[in-house]
């Protein structure tokens, strides 16, 4: 039976569980959740304790949550890409620092973006005139603190650590970047990474994954921006 994961393509989480998918080819349908509707009247509403997406349905087993979805897709669906480290130490610092990411900066991202919610628990509802500018304000500040650590881990892991958490810290900061308002970056831009290109090579799971977000992204000169910021944190 084809894997099924619910979720929408503006949800970071459901990302987090589409990236190995991708990476390991294997076979799956994405079942988009409507935007129009309260998640708690879709799928997830039945099967979630909190009605979130995304979540997982492997031959009638239900998973949720994004980082137990890259656990039993590494378990159950083995591919040439390793989602857990094999050494077990590894595999824990993987683990932190994964929970790192989770609450401390997707964490206080949302709090950034709920504070343009009229709802944050329905945002169906819709967008505030003017966000609130306290939620917005403390978001940014603890989403730098977390930024500053995950520069810290860059500066004293050895390699594969240092090099994973320099290229998180650079899409962190290239997406603090984006949080300020009118585009306008306040921090130095991330620079790449020597020696790698721009742009995806076509068929690799980053040009896959672009290219199932492509019909959802604006469209002109909106589009060509967003294209634009996303090579450059590649």
């Amino acid at each position: 039976m084809t894997l099924q994961l619910h979720g929408h393509p503006f949800s970071s989480y459901c990302w987090k569980a589409l990236i190995p998918l991708y990476a390991n080819d294997t076979p799956f349908e994405f079942v988009m959740m409507a935007g129009d509707r309260p998640l708690g009247e879709q799928f997830p509403g039945k099967h979630h304790p909190g009605g979130h997406i995304p979540v997982l349905v492997d031959d009638g087993t239900v998973v949720v949550e994004a980082t137990s979805i890259v656990e039993h897709l590494a378990v159950h669906h083995p591919g040439p890409a390793p989602l857990i480290p094999a050494d077990p130490a590894e595999a824990a610092r993987a683990r932190m620092i994964d929970r790192v990411f989770d609450h401390y900066i997707m964490g206080n991202m949302q709090r950034v973006v709920s504070a343009h919610f009229i709802d944050r628990d329905h945002p169906e509802l819709g967008l505030r005139e003017q966000p609130v500018e306290a939620e917005v304000a403390g978001g940014k500040t603890k989403l730098r603190k977390a930024y500053a650590w995950v520069g810290g881990v860059a500066r004293r892991e050895p390699a594969p650590a240092t090099r994973l958490a320099r290229h998180l810290r650079r899409r962190a900061l290239a997406f603090l970047c984006r949080l300020d308002r009118g585009n306008t970056c306040r921090l130095p831009a991330p620079p790449l990474t020597p020696g790698r290109t721009q742009r995806p090579a076509p068929g690799s799971p980053l040009h896959r994954g672009r290219t199932a977000l492509s019909p959802f992204l604006p469209a002109g000169r909106a589009r060509s921006r967003l294209t634009t910021a996303c090579n450059n944190v590649s």
